[in-house]
């Protein structure tokens, strides 16, 4: 009789719950509930479920009362578009204060195919919200990158998957975010000039994002932890993670990354970027790297260095930046690389970490000149580097000046067969780095110049080609109609390579074959300072694009609106023309005549070696197909 009692009491306890708490599926008995305050857990197919759209039934479901919504697997997507205005864009899913948001596992939520046409829409945004939590392990967030790359899309880098601007106390795990039209996470300053502060993101995975896999431009008290940042590939910097602060106001204070993987970006794995100038407001930086990989899967996949700092100079902030027990594999460039105009005022410190089998120098070090009153520097302890070839394993580059003592100093021992080698420039520099050859525990002296022709220049001022008089299409080609007929616009979207040593030409870059994977992207129609590379030096762009049928060989030409300064054109592997007339030339219009080097009716490949002598370079207007007109 007892035994009887306790299972009739089961059976009407878990008929309450059942009561209290109804499954998935339309119920609008439930959503009362939920408005009355009766019910604070909710189930969003409550409010129904559409295959085809189900933005405006997401979005009731977290304007809710309830402080959690569950988000259920419905057997399909759930998809959303552009929502709501924001004063950063159109998104599809807003979020308020104190919600907790859980993704069941296997639900995908999917942008709209045909939306996000506003180049700031993004997926799902909070602005100026606080105590947020989200949990998704197995769910994905996807995007529509490959759509947005190509027309009708107006080109744009600020498609987020999950973006987070001005937000307290936000806890994030488990979610897939993909195929972005910018990042794949975006952690920056609302419009009410606010950071975010006390994120913590964890066990989640940011793949195939346009811009970066993550974002951080104002954090405040940040842990991301045992995530995945991979395959970022589209715009520069195409990077894993980067810090990349627009204001002095804003603040990278207590960033930590740890257990998290950097892998087959375009761009470089971890990058930092802190400002170039402080005020009154600005804190000291502080952003710390534990037991991080940054890698390729296969030696020549390309991508760039795996832990990249930009040192802004004496005038920017004070902090540190720390890299510990991380590691960089099979790096397109460097596996460390520091670079700007001086290390200033901040410690950076490499301490127990490994490079192995970088594709370019393993550490370079390429600053424009040494500290003057600033007191930071650039540590290494307890560092190796792993690799088989001759050249250089570290490299020490600078423009001014040749007493580095108190900005670089450290250990790095090399394990080479081949041997270990410290070069420099200008070769009597004196720095306190101490390069061991691992084989005879001795350390190796400067063994010969660097060898390079380009250089890393100071970080150039946030000026854009589209700010200048002139950048228009019409007042830079509208005299060539008077003579030729448009044909078509080149795409915006190339590929680029820096050739610091003036090698392209030895090794056929301009060929038809090359190897892209040490290729990565970056656009016309802007210099290439602002995408990430502040440098003066000779690069490469290359772009597929096709030639109508119909187009008539004779008279066909090749109109660049300008390169920043000097070009040398190649089409389909054969130098076709040059426009070389020194600095001067940086602005000018000029046209190429394509020959029997085109294809008409067929693909066809085009590289341009670039050379910029002194401030902004590159392709820094459009590129049109014209010929010439018929009588």
């Amino acid at each position: 009789m007892k035994t009887t009692s306790i299972a009739i009491g089961i059976v009407v306890l878990c008929s309450c719950w059942a009561d209290a708490v109804p499954g998935k599926g339309k119920n609008p008995e439930a959503v009362a509930q939920v408005a009355a305050g009766v019910l604070t857990t909710a189930n969003a197919s409550w409010w129904g479920f559409d295959s085809e759209d189900s933005t405006a039934i997401l979005q009731q479901a977290v304007d809710s009362k309830a402080k959690k919504v569950i988000i259920p697997y419905m057997g399909k997507p759930w998809i959303l578009r552009p929502n709501r205005d924001t004063p950063h864009g159109r998104c599809a899913l807003v979020l308020r204060d104190n919600l907790e948001l859980v993704f069941e596992p296997g639900v995908v939520v999917l942008a709209k195919k045909g939306e996000f046409k506003g180049g700031q829409d993004s997926l799902i945004v909070a602005d100026d919200q606080s105590d947020i939590t989200i949990r998704g392990y197995g769910a994905v967030l996807r995007m529509r990158k490959t759509d947005y790359q190509n027309p009708p899309y107006a080109i744009a880098e600020w498609r987020h998957g999950l973006r987070f601007m001005g937000c307290k106390r936000i806890d994030v795990a488990g979610l897939r975010i993909e195929s972005s039209g910018g990042d794949g996470i975006y952690i920056g300053r609302s419009s009410t000039s606010r950071g975010c502060e006390d994120v913590v993101i964890r066990d989640c995975v940011c793949h195939d994002n346009h811009r970066q896999g993550i974002s951080v431009v104002d954090g405040s008290n940040l842990l991301v932890e045992n995530c995945v940042f991979s395959a970022t590939k589209g715009t520069g910097p195409s990077a894993g993670i980067d810090f990349e602060p627009d204001h002095p106001e804003e603040l990278l204070v207590n960033c930590v990354f740890r257990n998290c993987l950097f892998e087959n970006n375009a761009g470089h794995g971890m990058f930092v970027r802190p400002r170039d100038t402080v005020t009154s407001k600005s804190k000291p930086v502080s952003i710390r790297f534990e037991n991080c990989v940054a890698r390729m899967s296969q030696p020549g996949m390309g991508g760039d260095c795996g832990m990249c700092v930009r040192v802004p100079g004496d005038e920017g902030p004070e902090g540190t930046i720390e890299f510990i027990n991380c590691l960089s594999e099979n790096t397109g460039q460097a596996g460390a690389n520091v670079y700007g105009v001086s290390v200033g005022n901040l410690k950076i410190r490499f301490i127990n970490c490994n490079w192995i089998n970088s594709q370019g120098t393993a550490v370079v070090l390429n600053m424009h000149q040494q500290s003057s009153v600033g007191t930071g520097s650039v540590e290494f302890v307890n560092c190796s580097v792993y690799e088989e070839k001759t050249g250089p394993t570290v490299q020490v580059i600078h423009l001014k000046g040749n007493d580095y003592g108190d900005d670089i100093n450290g250990v790095i021992t090399v394990h080479n067969e081949l041997g270990a080698r410290l070069a420099s420039e200008p070769r009597r520099m004196t720095v306190n780095l101490r390069v061991v050859d691992s084989k005879s525990a001795t350390a190796v002296g400067n063994t010969g110049l660097a060898e390079v022709t380009g250089r890393t220049i100071k970080p150039a001022d946030d000026q854009r080609a589209g700010d200048l008089e002139g950048y228009d299409d019409d007042a830079t080609f509208g005299e060539l109609w008077e003579t030729h007929d448009f044909i078509a616009d080149l795409p915006k979207a190339w590929r680029f390579r820096l050739d610091f040593n003036d090698e392209g030409q030895k090794r056929n870059w301009g060929a038809v074959i090359v190897d892209k994977t040490q290729w990565q992207p970056i656009k016309i129609g802007e210099w290439w300072e602002p995408q990430g590379h502040q440098y003066d030096g000779i690069a490469w762009y290359r772009v597929d694009f096709d030639v109508p049928p119909d187009a008539k060989r004779d008279g066909l030409t090749l109109s660049f609106g300008a390169v920043d300064e000097s070009a040398w054109v190649y089409l389909n592997g054969k130098h076709v023309g040059k426009h070389d007339v020194g600095e001067g030339g940086w602005d000018q219009r000029f046209e190429i005549p394509l020959g029997d080097a085109v294809k008409i009716g067929a693909n066809n490949q085009l590289a341009v070696r670039v050379r910029d002598r002194t401030s902004y370079g590159g392709i820094w207007k459009s590129v049109k197909l014209a010929g010439e007109k018929r009588n």
